[in-house]
């Protein structure tokens, strides 16, 4: 139980990957420039929509466990194709998965990534390995694959924004501050058309989801021509879906927060601070991710998992003889 207690800790903390040295607070405004933002309402929808999935809890055996389970039909396929099982099952069940593992602990943040960067895999592949033997994956097995390859992917600094609330003394809980959220926004979904990730549990658990949809409402102060009330209802993709679900199923998520700048020549507010308000003090982004712009290197914490194998299942191949 130990082993498997640093395996889960070790993969808790991939999910952000950095240290609070390593924060910077402002790095979205620092590096993207301050937000100007004027009265109005605006909407944008991203060019990549992401994709459903069931988010495999790190307690649910269900990757492993049975002949019809994804990993065993990866060991079957792979002895297949090169003589060798690798028994990624076995490895699952020895070394990740764990009965008392957090209840929000999963594949969230790989399905969240893999949403954005990689088409929805097939409804189903089928290998007919012999006369009388034919290996059938469904839409959810395919998912599975694709997403444990996803598991252990690096992520640059200039990716995550914000800083992960783990509920120690150091810890911000108002961060991701709401202008820094609001230049991503701007900038990601609005300016460029691409999805972000937020986990969108601004306490302890972490939930990673992508934005593909916003619809902003910025209203002016009624005293006060430095200020604006903003309200972004958000459309993200969810994973509380059926196994072998298909297609998009969207969250709708509604956070509120106020700018605070000066106003220039053109009327325009130059925002310079921000503040979470209503409801959304207590329930808003914890952090930010941007969708790399840069090859990700795929791998997986299931070290018997090759993700090219993934891909040759993933693509249907028929002759996949020895």
């Amino acid at each position: 139980m130990i082993k498997k207690s640093l395996v889960i800790i070790t993969c808790l903390i991939s999910e952000v990957g950095f240290s609070d040295d390593d924060i910077d607070f402002y790095r979205a405004t620092n590096f993207y420039g301050k937000s100007v933002v004027t009265e109005g309402t605006f909407v944008a929808t991203s060019t990549i929509i992401p994709w459903s999935s069931y988010w495999f809890p790190t307690k649910d055996p269900i990757l492993f466990m049975g002949e019809n389970s994804p990993l065993k039909k990866y060991d079957r396929f792979v002895e297949h194709v090169t003589g060798i099982n690798p028994y990624a099952s076995k490895f699952e069940e020895e070394q990740l998965f764990d009965p008392e593992a957090a209840s929000w602990s999963g594949l969230c943040t790989a399905w969240a990534l893999v949403s954005i960067m990689e088409k929805e895999p097939p409804a189903s592949v089928q290998f007919k390995l012999s006369d009388n033997d034919v290996l059938d994956f469904s839409s959810g097995d395919l998912k599975a694959l694709l997403m444990q390859t996803y598991t252990k992917v690096e992520q640059a600094r200039d990716e995550i924004y914000g800083q992960r609330y783990d509920g120690q003394f150091d810890s911000i809980y108002a961060d991701i501050y709401a202008d820094q959220f609001h230049r991503l926004l701007q900038e990601m979904l609005f300016n460029k058309k691409l999805p972000l990730i937020i986990d969108i549990d601004a306490g302890i658990e972490v939930w990673n989801a992508p934005i593909w949809y916003a619809k902003v409402v910025i209203a002016k102060d009624s005293s006060s021509a430095n200020i604006v009330h903003v309200t972004a209802d958000l459309y993200v993709g969810s994973d509380k879906v059926a196994y072998n679900f298909r297609g998009l199923k969207s969250d709708w998520r509604r956070y509120t927060y106020d700018l605070k700048g000066s106003r220039m020549a053109d009327g325009q507010l130059l925002v310079d601070e921000g503040k979470w308000t209503g409801h959304s003090r207590s329930e808003h982004p914890d952090y930010v991710r941007v969708r790399p712009s840069q090859p990700i290197i795929r791998a997986s914490f299931n070290e018997k998992i090759d993700p090219k194998m993934v891909d040759l299942i993933l693509q249907g191949e028929k002759d996949v003889t020895p």
